[in-house]
């Protein structure tokens, strides 16, 4: 029983080749003869399941063959709608850039046509790695008509000074440099004071302790120093230090520029009524 088992497909085959070889012998040999022979029946017996099996077998792998081909052209399909996503991604990710520029440059032309004499903008090339001295380079330069000590601004408020310029870059120095300090008001009360940089932020010092300071108070440029024109939004106080020791009071201030998002800077005109600070006064 155990031989059989392990035989049988073995037997099976020879079977099939046997039937095989009879049904040629008989196509042959009994060709003239009306009535098939009993070894030609018994060889159609044994070998027609086989028959059977190999038309059904074929006839499956036609079908897996289909099958395959079908999915072979959905895998190119599909490779091709995942390329188009992929570019109109791309697309609606310009389509949604433009939106965003045109919307900051609308705000940024608006702001700069308030003014009589032209305000240039310069797109940032980068920014110092200096946590204490806060440096910004930009696409301007010498060829552009700016000078050294030109105030740097956007509509927000602002920014810094024009400190190094080349033949097509220049450094601006921004208001939260350690070394920055310039003369402010504080727009509700006029009350004066100066605004230092910290290298990470802005502070208004030498408030005199009996003006009033309140939080959410805006801070704007005096004009005192020529640094810079009178009115530029400097930013908001968020946070009081006083001391009844002292004979001033210092506030933390929020600037109205978001340092972290700019991309581009206007550079505004020393025809603002401005003057070199190290140059004598007439």
């Amino acid at each position: 029983m155990r031989w059989l088992c392990r035989n049988l497909w073995g037997l099976l085959l020879g079977m099939v080749l046997l039937s095989s070889a009879i049904l040629l012998y008989q196509s042959y040999q009994s060709a003239d003869r009306p009535e098939p022979s009993l070894i030609s029946e018994a060889a159609h017996l044994i070998a027609s399941p086989f028959q059977k099996a190999n038309i059904w077998f074929s006839k499956y792998f036609e079908e897996l063959e289909s099958y395959f081909e079908e999915l072979e052209d959905l895998k190119k399909e599909n490779q091709s709608l995942k390329k188009r996503i992929l570019h109109l991604n791309n697309d609606i990710n310009a389509l949604n850039e433009k939106v965003a520029q045109n919307n900051s440059q609308s705000l940024q032309l608006n702001w700069a046509n308030s003014y009589p004499e032209p305000v240039i903008f310069g797109d940032i090339l980068g920014i110092s790695t200096d946590p204490l001295t806060q440096v910004w380079w930009l696409n301007l330069g010498a060829q552009d008509g700016i000078e050294v000590k030109q105030p740097a601004a956007v509509a927000e408020g602002l920014v810094g000074r024009v400190q190094n310029i080349s033949a097509k870059q220049l450094t601006i120095q921004i208001i939260m440099d350690q070394r920055s300090r310039f003369p402010v008001l504080v727009q509700r009360t006029r009350s004066r004071g100066i605004v230092v940089g910290n290298g990470s932020g802005i502070e208004l010092r030498q408030v005199l302790i009996r003006d009033e300071l309140k939080i959410g108070d805006r801070i704007i440029t005096s004009g005192l120093s020529q640094l810079f024109p009178k009115g530029l939004f400097v930013g908001q106080i968020k946070e009081i230090v006083q001391s009844e020791n002292q004979l001033f009071q210092t506030a933390v201030l929020e600037p109205g520029v978001d340092f972290s998002r700019l991309e581009s800077v206007g550079i505004l005109p020393l025809e603002l009524g401005l003057f070199d600070p190290d140059q004598p006064q007439e």
